[in-house]
């Protein structure tokens, strides 16, 4: 059917007589359209540097554009108000390359090295008539209208192109359907200069205007990009794959509303997950399918379940791809249905057709989408469904459903596979974790009941019941995050707030983190720890850890990532501030845990993996910049939100609200709810986003964003507890405080947070327990880079650090911090007592800040030792 802003004077047999006698060419008319569009429906990829020479399939290896276009899911999406793109090179970031329309980019980060661009919509045409078209670009463009091939500049090359220009006849008034593909392969001189990343589209030798570009949501169909469509077809149905998690897996710690199939960073957990390897294949011959959360995979496929092969679970959760063509008989205007429990995104030519997603009943809040195709054909269908975790009180299970169908018709005999294998990026597959240079300080691994009943104890908590002596030893739990075991600890509730456990280190252990507590090396050394919070029947739980009686209880945030191993980063500056740390009469060091949350049934948790972060680099000297001092009047990097923001000037010399300079930024919080009391804005600091743009993730480590708060209450205000939390992107750390004043310091380490450039904004979030005011001062945003200035001479040969040690198939793997191009030498000793140690082996070259190295196990009792040698 045709939707409602046609006018109802045309007839549909009429507008169907237009759309197939004027020359061929598919057009909407222009009745009951706005009277200008908001621009085309751009998508963008980062398709990884020197992967692309043609847009077209010449028979190269890397001619695989349009291959991209129509296989691969965009990196983001964006809106097209103009057509002309010019000035930028390789390296521009893609806000920046957009320009004007860098605003609308939503996705992940990226740059033009390589780049791959479409652009989809309609040009609106009043008066019909002969027009000359030109795509002056760098590197190659293909332009498209009404299904034509207007424009073939493809291939590497400068602007303008070998053959930037083309011509068509516009037949009659109307919306044209209009596609252009443009990518920009690197180029780089001797010199290391990059070369130009331009598109320029020219209509009679003028601008295109924006007010003629119209996307999909102007006319309420895609315009299906005719690059996609596909001469030939494989065997009947959609490729199926199955994904499956445990209850809430698949709520990515959002919460069982959140959207997983978005381009957005933080909604696009599950088009990771459907670019990884699945549990399970099959055929879908029909989208058709109902059950519960309980519902086998082979059970919910029905006619479809004879084809599945691999790990057979159910639907809690679960989700599902399918993958194939669909033969569109007809060309012109097509309806769309998906009523799905929970959410599910259509995707047509790799165009978003059904957007609906998140967590929701049947049929879901949006299950409605149309496409125009320009030619009859094989078009690439993409149905993405998950389904969440949902019970209520009584134990009974939500739906998990989809059914998709097309102008009210089931699509059976409509669907095939495609000989042509879809595309996964790199960009998309999660990349394995960065090791980093740690000291283990507790693993848990050689722990027994017996041994933890000494070690982990209860503490000033009032819950009914703990389990704080049981031990994990199944290495697929997923709290155990490295090894065999993990200490596991059960709750029959976790509801409300209070100190829970303490774990005591070993006197070793705890003499090396009394050693780093007391050095004086800024930002160096980092307490970490795995955690993993059970789903208990709540929805919120928050981890506040003490390290001995010096600090203040940091909060680790795990809210709603239920069942998902969580690293917490604490910074020993932050917390240490100005406070010994003290073994107890035994040597031991306690590091408490506490809990807050709205867990009314048993849960359990699980802590694995205490150990030292060292963000030092050997051979470096550290350098600190400072991103803004706050000293007003005008500040670069703060602005006001839900309360009054001042410009406050240093008083006196030893003024406690100012860390640095000469002032600092002044928040008087006069509410004691969530309030979001200002925000820092990170994504204009330069050097911050040049920082995130250009460093390698293994060296993020290196770096540390800090800015310094003081809380001073209002003489007359009694304050029981006070937050200032930083709600930002990956971070999980929010400092607590109650009393009457406060100095303290927050820290993000740059490798903790998966932060593109540029950087997101820190929300400063306020809450207390308090009648009345309470001032917040921020000052000093500075960014420390641990690797700054190397340091003339040899490095320093340090000890390296064992980081690690395990044991499996006859072998004994041992892990140690290195400096890359170091030579190490392994030492062994069957008796310490004897000094006796000889080299097990040597000539080690270190490649990375990480090196590992394998022995024969042996019945009898062995000790390494590392020694560094150059």
């Amino acid at each position: 059917m045709f939707p409602e802003l046609r006018s109802p004077a045309v007839g549909l047999c009429a507008l169907l007589g237009l759309l197939t006698t004027l020359h061929a060419q598919e057009i909407l008319p222009l009745n009951g359209v706005p009277d200008s569009g908001s621009g085309l429906d751009g998508r963008y990829w980062q398709a990884g540097v020197k992967t692309l020479d043609n847009l077209d399939d010449k028979g190269g290896a890397k001619d695989i554009g349009l291959k991209i276009i129509r296989g691969a899911h965009p990196t983001g999406v964006f809106k097209s108000t103009g057509l002309s793109y010019q000035g930028g090179n390789d390296l521009t970031p893609i806000r920046d390359w957009l320009q004007a329309d860098g605003d609308s980019y939503d996705g992940a980060e990226g740059n033009m090295d390589d780049g791959l661009l479409s652009f989809t919509g309609y040009l609106r045409i009043d008066a019909p008539g002969d027009y000359d078209i030109r795509s002056e670009s760098d590197d190659g463009s293909i332009l498209w209208i009404a299904g034509e091939r207007v424009i073939d500049n493809d291939g590497s090359h400068g602007a303008p192109g070998p053959s930037p220009d083309g011509f068509y006849n516009f037949a009659t008034a109307g919306l044209y359907p209009i596609e252009i593909a443009w990518f920009n392969g690197d180029w780089t001189n001797d010199a290391g200069d990059h070369g130009g990343a331009n598109l320029n589209i020219l209509l009679d030798g003028a601008p295109v205007p924006g007010d003629i570009l119209y996307g999909a949501g102007d006319v309420g169909a895609a315009a299906i990009s005719i690059s996609s469509l596909s001469a030939e077809k494989g065997d009947a149905g959609l490729a199926g794959r199955y994904w499956a998690s445990e209850p809430k897996g698949f709520e990515f710690g959002e919460g069982a509303q959140g959207p997983v199939f978005q381009t957005t960073p933080g909604d696009d957990h599950g088009i990771y997950m459907i670019n990884s390897e699945p549990d399970g294949s099959f055929v879908s011959t029909s989208v058709n399918y109902t059950g519960d959360d309980l519902t086998p995979i082979v059970e919910w496929l029905a006619g479809d379940g004879a084809s599945f092969q691999g790990n057979e679970g159910n639907l809690d959760d679960g989700m599902v791809q399918l993958r194939g063509l669909i033969d569109i008989a007809s060309a012109g205007w097509h309806d769309f249905n998906s009523s799905s429990d929970d959410g599910s995104v259509i995707r047509v030519g790799n165009q978003v057709v059904v957007n609906n997603d998140g967590g929701h009943g049947a049929p879901g809040p949006a299950p409605d989408g149309s496409a125009f195709f320009t030619k009859a054909g094989l078009y690439p269908i993409e149905v993405n469904w998950f389904n969440g975790d949902w019970t209520n009180d009584a134990g009974d299970h939500g739906g998990a459903n989809i059914h998709l169908t097309m102008d009210g018709e089931a699509l059976e005999g409509l669907l095939y596979h495609s000989l042509e294998e879809g595309i996964t990026l790199p960009s998309l597959v999660k990349a394995e974790p960065v090791p980093l240079p740690t000291i283990l300080l507790e693993s848990f691994e050689t722990s027994t009941t017996e041994s933890l009943e000494e070690n982990v104890r209860a503490w000033a908590g009032d819950r009914t019941t703990y389990g704080v002596a049981d031990l994990s030893a199944d290495d697929s739990l997923v709290g155990v995050t490295d090894g065999n075991q993990a200490l596991e600890v059960n709750f029959d509730t976790l509801s409300g707030w209070a100190q829970d456990f303490q774990i005591l280190l070993s006197p070793e252990a705890s003499a090396l983190l009394q050693e780093k507590w007391n050095e004086d090396a800024p930002h160096r050394w980092w307490l970490l720890y795995d955690i993993t919070v059970g789903s208990g029947g709540g929805n919120w739980a928050n981890n506040p850890v003490w390290v001995g009686d010096a600090s203040y209880g940091d909060q680790v945030e795990v809210n709603g990532a239920w069942d998902t191993p969580v690293t917490a980063y604490i910074e020993i500056d932050s917390v240490r501030n100005g406070n010994d740390l003290l073994p107890d009469e035994q040597g031991q060091i306690a590091i408490g845990f506490g809990f807050n949350g709205d867990l009314s049934q048993e849960s359990q948790l699980w802590v694995d993996n205490i150990r030292l972060l060292d963000t030092y680099a050997a051979g470096y000297e550290p350098v600190e910049t400072l991103l803004d001092g706050l000293e007003g009047p005008d500040f670069d990097l703060i602005t006001e939100s839900g309360f009054a923001l001042y410009d406050y000037a240093r008083q006196e010399a030893d003024d406690p609200r100012v860390t640095q300079g000469d002032g600092a930024a002044w928040i008087e919080v006069d509410g004691s709810g969530w309030t979001t009391a200002a925000v820092i804005e990170l994504s204009q600091s330069d050097a911050l986003n040049e920082v995130l743009a250009t460093v390698e993730v293994a060296d993020r480590v290196h770096y540390t964003l800090s800015y310094d708060f003081i809380v001073i209450p209002d003489a007359n205000t009694a304050v029981s507890w006070f937050q200032t939390i930083p709600s930002v992107t990956g971070s999980r750390l929010s400092p607590n405080w109650a009393g009457e004043m406060v100095q303290r310091t927050t820290s993000i380490n740059l490798g903790s947070v998966e932060w593109g450039s540029p950087a997101p904004n820190i929300n400063l979030v306020t809450q207390g327990g308090f009648d009345g005011y309470v001032d917040v001062f921020v000052d000093n945003i500075r960014l420390f880079n641990a690797k700054g200035n190397r340091v003339a001479g040899p490095e320093p040969m340090d000890p390296p650090a064992l980081t690690g040690v395990q044991s499996s198939g006859g072998q004994i793997e041992i892990e140690f911090a290195s400096v890359s191009g170091g030579s190490y030498s392994i030492l062994v000793s069957e008796d310490l007592a004897s000094g006796a140690w000889s080299e097990a082996a040597s000539g080690i070259t270190a490649t990375g800040a990480s090196t590992s190295w394998q022995d024969a196990a042996s019945g009898a009792q062995k000790f390494y030792r590392i020694r560094r040698d150059q």
